[in-house]
């Protein structure tokens, strides 16, 4: 077991007299599988018990679910995404409700992850967490969320203030990443916050006693524009989702220089007068995969300018699948935008798509890796029919040209600055 993995099961014993009276558990981040491990195995011993996975990455989340198969109890594991919700503060709303009567109410008694790397998603994770627990005011009536904060509210008595049972939080990380600031964001919602002593360079953050009056979750709100394209549109952020709810910059460029080489490719496939083409284009009917989503920009920027586009958004992140959901939310249910939690665009047809817009990751944490990328060009590749288009940008001190030379044919650079480079290539 990893250093990081064992400590936060180490600690998780010790906060709970080895897990003494612990009914349900929830895990968000682990990357090595071992907390699910850990909590599968407590599954076993306890026929009552169940596992709630928030885990944010499509990867992550089918491990954990085949760690459970493996065990014999996957019919007490459910994750959030897969036959369920896949917002965590409506996923953990759920689970409290029993899943619309599928299972007892969930009664979640420890909760177990890595240490996000953003704020954003750390808030995200706590204060999802205030869906599902449990109050007693002073009389031993039990109390939802929404009762003991009105319950809070009008009481002026600390003293009678309900008192939260069950939930302890804990979180590991690198002691050179953690910051005080992750206290504050668990300040916000727990009661009680301390960090753990330290195994080498890790430690833990534990939270307890979610308070009465915690904040409930909110996903961001902001604007961009396009100019020429696209006015003061409405992205969400959810979660850990990049650029939160704002314009990232690579993602504009993409968008601006796309939508402008496809105006000029379908107004010159039309027949109509020049003056008029832009117009005819706007109208062209087509398929496009926004692949790697993130919250949904360029899709909205295409939906905004195509009135006949069909749009897949596909992202490997679940914060990125509820942001672009959220932010493309009135062509979903006018069924021109299809959403899917996959990796490397999985569940899309091959062969089946017009156009492909690409802003890949780079980074492996903090180091630069060009190899993430390639994955996601063989599945663009598979992706488009013959003669599909691709455009691709990247940081332009990367040189990822040769890696579209392999793949594709035409490869043109269609604009670039000091930061970003747009490439072009064809199927």
């Amino acid at each position: 077991m990893h250093t990081l993995s064992k400590l936060i099961c180490d600690v998780a014993l010790a906060e709970t007299a080895n897990f003494s009276g612990v009914r349900d558990i929830a895990i968000f981040l682990d990357p090595h599988g071992e907390l699910t491990e850990f909590a599968v195995q407590h599954l076993r011993k306890n026929p009552a018990s169940r596992l709630f996975i928030g885990s944010r990455d499509v990867l992550q989340t089918f491990a954990a679910l085949d760690i459970a198969d493996a065990a014999g109890v996957e019919d007490r594991v459910f994750a959030a995404g897969y036959e369920t919700e896949i917002q965590l503060d409506i996923f953990f709303a759920d689970a409290r409700a029993g899943f619309n009567g599928r299972i007892m109410p969930a009664e979640i008694d420890v909760v177990l992850s890595e240490l996000p790397k953003s704020l954003a998603e750390l808030r995200y994770f706590v204060r999802s967490l205030r869906e599902v627990a449990l109050w007693e005011n002073t009389a031993g009536e039990e109390l939802g969320s929404v009762a003991a904060a009105n319950f809070a509210t009008k009481n002026l008595q600390p003293e009678n203030d309900p008192k939260q049972r069950g939930i302890v939080f804990i979180a590991g990380g690198n002691n050179k990443h953690m910051t005080p600031q992750q206290n504050g964001v668990l300040g916000e919602v727990f009661a009680d916050v301390h960090a753990s002593r330290g195994k080498g360079k890790f430690r833990c953050l534990i939270g307890r006693e979610i308070l009465a009056d915690a904040p409930a979750y909110q996903p961001l709100k902001g604007e961009f524009t396009l100019p020429g394209f696209t006015q003061n549109a409405v992205l969400f952020g959810v979660g850990g989702v990049f650029s939160g709810a704002k314009a990232d910059r690579g993602g504009e460029f993409l968008a601006t220089h796309a939508i402008s080489d496809l105006l000029a490719l379908f107004g010159k496939a039309s027949s109509v007068k020049a003056n008029k083409r832009e117009q005819q284009a706007r109208q062209h009917e087509f398929t496009m995969l926004d692949f790697g989503c993130g919250n949904g920009l360029i899709s909205r920027a295409f939906a905004d300018v195509f009135s006949r586009v069909k749009i897949y958004d596909t992202d490997i992140s679940a914060d990125a699948i509820t942001a672009t959901h959220l932010t493309m939310l009135s062509e979903i249910l006018d069924r021109r935008a299809f959403i899917s939690w996959d990796d490397a665009a999985h569940s899309i047809t091959d062969d089946s798509i017009d156009v492909v817009l690409l802003n890949p990751p780079f980074h492996q944490g903090t180091e630069i890796d060009p190899t993430l990328v390639q994955h996601l060009l063989d599945a663009a590749q598979a992706k488009l029919h013959q003669g599909g288009i691709i455009y691709f940008v990247h940081n332009s001190h990367l040189r990822y040209r040769p890696e579209l030379e392999k793949r594709f044919v035409n490869v043109v650079e269609l604009a670039r600055n000091s930061k970003f480079t747009v490439l072009r290539a064809a199927k």
